[in-house]
Formats: structure tokens, sequence, C-alpha cells
């Protein structure tokens, strides 16, 4: 381990890179390695293995604290952060749901929780941290472009390149407004929370065969998340100013 920190301290964007990497190939080696089980089962799996590697990773690099696991945001910074939890109010309504029955109900639960923590904690924990001598915007900026390119990789199981644009462009901007919520709560939990719940729905709905996104639905969902990434920054800009004061 201590090869990896010289590593990750001397060259934090290659490793960044290198993650990510590696990030897609865990979560689509389940779908050539089990091509006949279904999408879900695969996903199910790739994203658990993501979530071990994290874990094993925060472990060894006794990063838990860095990556604001082991720390809970104050109370008082949820009247800030309330209006991204329009995000899930969105994603229900936007899903057909139907109401499965409680074993159904009990793993949906789980996979979206795992999917949740497994993404969260490589993109806004680990990159963030690897990319803390950048300072604050540039990790910003940069885990999140590299959140949103790695959705190219949704290729693999068939989405066509135009919606997969229209993906890279929605999570790079989902990623800016989580990482901004991750440095101005100082956790990671919001987001875990967050993410979870805006997956939540749309796993409620009956599986549909890839349809493309028209022009016009790709700009709705591109421009609905512009604001949530320009709050971010400006609760992120308001409190950096605000530590600038106090010093």
């Amino acid at each position: 381990m201590n090869i990896l920190r010289k590593f990750i301290d001397e060259k934090p964007l290659i490793t960044v890179v290198s993650f990510a990497f590696i990030v897609i190939v865990i979560q689509y080696f389940p779908h050539f390695l089990f091509p006949d089980i279904s999408l879900f089962n695969q996903y199910f799996i790739g994203k658990s293995l993501i979530g071990l590697v994290a874990v094993f990773l925060m472990t060894r690099l006794k990063w838990w604290k860095e990556t604001r696991f082991t720390s809970f945001f104050h109370w008082n910074s949820w009247k800030f952060i309330i209006p991204f939890l329009l995000l899930p109010v969105l994603s229900a309504s936007v899903s057909d749901i139907e109401i499965p029955g409680i074993w159904k109900f009990l793993i949906i639960v789980i996979y979206v929780f795992i999917i949740g923590f497994s993404e969260e904690a490589i993109t806004r924990g680990l990159f963030l941290r690897i990319l803390k001598p950048y300072g604050i915007w540039k990790s910003v900026f940069i885990s999140s472009i590299l959140f949103g390119v790695m959705h190219f990789a949704n290729m693999i199981t068939g989405d066509e390149i135009y919606d997969v644009l229209v993906q890279v462009i929605y999570a790079t901007l989902i990623g800016i407004a989580f990482s901004t919520i991750v440095f101005y709560t100082e956790s990671i939990w919001p987001t875990i929370f967050i993410h979870s719940l805006v997956d939540f729905f749309p796993q409620l709905s009956p599986p549909v065969t890839n349809v493309p996104i028209d022009f016009l639905n790709a700009l709705i969902i591109i421009g609905i998340q512009i604001p949530f990434a320009l709050y971010g920054m400006k609760l992120l800009k308001n409190k950096i100013q605000k530590e600038k004061t106090i010093q």
C-alpha cells in the first residue's frame, strides 16, 4: 500500500483515470461472464464488486475519514440541501411505478443502496480524496467529468451513442451537484441517500426496451440538472468565502 500511496500522491490524475477504467472493467465483467442472466443481475453483481473494491481500498489506505464516511453532516445543513431532494421527486414523476411484492421490494432497496454506496464511494469518496492536491474546484470538475465520461461504457450493453451522450452530460452535471454537497456538508452520506433514491423509483417501473431519447426530451433531461449544479456551486462558493473570512 505504500507504493500505491506514493503513486497516488505523485500522479493523482493518472490514478483516478486508472481507477475509472478498472471500475468499468469490474462493472461489465459479469456481462461477459454471465451473458445469460438478466441485466439487473449483471449490474447487481458488478456494483457489489465495485462496492467491495471501494471498501477494500478505503480500509487499506485508512481513508474512511478522509473520504468523509465517518462524519455525519450537521442537521442545520439539511435546510440548504433540501432542494436536492427534488432529484428523486423528479425521478419518481417520470417513472411508471408499480408496487412489487415484499421480497422484490427489499431486493430493490438493497440494490439501489449498493449503487449509491459504490458509485459515491468511488467518485465522491476516493476520487475527491485523490484529487485533493488540485484544490476543491478542480477536484469537483475533474471527478464529475470523469464520472460522466464513464457512462460511455453503457454502449457495451446496447445503449445508442446519442442516448449515451445525454447520459454523459447528465451524469457530469449530477456529479458537480453531488461533489458540492460532499464538500458543503463534509459528509458523503447525503449523496449516497439522494443517489439511492434517484435510482430507486425507476427500478419500480416495468422493464422496457431501449427507446432512443428524442432531442426535446434530451434538452429537458439535461436542462433540469443545470440548476442543481449551479445551486451546489453557489453553496460551496459561499462556504469557502465564509471560511476565508473566519480565518
